[in-house]
């Protein structure tokens, strides 16, 4: 994978990525220690309350040890049921913001209404609107975030219950998804349909952030590609003078906006000629023959 570049939103997008996925195996790591801890009461009568009197809110688990166990066992597709709408959800927000960004900064004009670009049509958006090396019909990852996109939507507005749509999705996938698929949850696609229902599994939770991690990436590169190496240039001047506190137009503020670039858009290896343009364009720069 190419060196990806450090925008500001995709650092964000990121950031907010390893938050949830650390407090995702915090709380199964939590349930591993819970479900160890269980086998040392193991066979006895009292509940949880009675043994472990100092674990705030443990008068809601209010259970023998040997029941305990059985729920904390059988709590990883529950776990995967809160987690990919939580995943998807961060991913959503940084793929909107993309084309937010797109729009509003680079005058590109969507083709459809700002209102109707949505989880099932906001990737292919991107690619349109930013033309790349990329084929318009997406990747693997793409094709199995939408199979999860369905999954969710299953959860959420049917109980669970499975839809024709997802149905259609999974019988849709390509060879090489499926091969995907199999290699991040360890079953086949055919089996997360289950007596009419859509089954989530423990791996579930760790194959969606692998997934939204790959699709970030390759949004990352799609604009790395797309992108004019000018229009780059005055992202990184914009992001520059949010983080700086150097006087603008100062020699010290040049040298730091070229260390900024080395820093965080090594990947584009902009020319100091193009980054002093842009911050003369955005009036942070006098002029864009001086160079510091």
């Amino acid at each position: 994978m190419p060196a990806t570049v450090q925008f500001a939103i995709y650092r964000d997008y990121e950031a907010s990525r390893q938050r949830a996925n650390n407090a995702i195996v915090a709380l199964l790591a939590g349930s591993a220690l819970a479900a160890h801890t269980l086998k040392l009461t193991e066979g006895s009568s009292r509940l949880l309350p009675e043994i472990f009197p100092a674990v705030p809110h443990i008068e809601y688990f209010n259970l023998r040890p040997d029941a305990a166990a059985a729920v904390i066992g059988s709590a990883g597709p529950h776990l995967a049921t809160v987690t990919v709408p939580y995943a998807l959800a961060i991913h959503e927000d940084f793929v909107k913001q993309c084309i937010d960004w797109i729009e509003n900064t680079h005058g590109i004009t969507l083709a459809i209404s700002r209102n109707d670009v949505n989880t099932g049509n906001m990737h292919e958006t991107v690619r349109e609107i930013v033309p790349s090396l990329h084929p318009a019909s997406g990747s693997v990852d793409l094709e199995l975030f939408h199979l999860y996109r369905q999954m969710r939507n299953c959860h959420i507005h049917r109980g669970g219950r499975a839809t024709s749509t997802l149905h259609d999705q999974e019988v849709g996938l390509s060879a090489e998804a499926r091969v995907r698929w199999y290699d991040l949850t360890g079953r086949e696609a055919g089996t997360l349909i289950v007596d009419g229902r859509a089954e989530y599994c423990l791996l579930d939770v760790f194959a969606i952030f692998a997934i939204t991690k790959e699709l970030g990436r390759e949004i990352n590169l799609l604009l790395r590609t797309g992108l004019s190496p000018s229009q780059w240039a005055e992202a990184c001047v914009d992001d520059y003078c949010q983080e700086t506190a150097r006087t603008p137009k100062s020699n010290a503020w040049g040298r730091g906006l070229i260390g900024y670039a080395r820093y965080r858009y090594e990947a584009l290896a902009l020319k100091k000629r193009v980054l002093f343009e842009a911050a003369a364009r955005k009036g942070v720069w006098p002029d864009s023959n001086r160079l510091p």
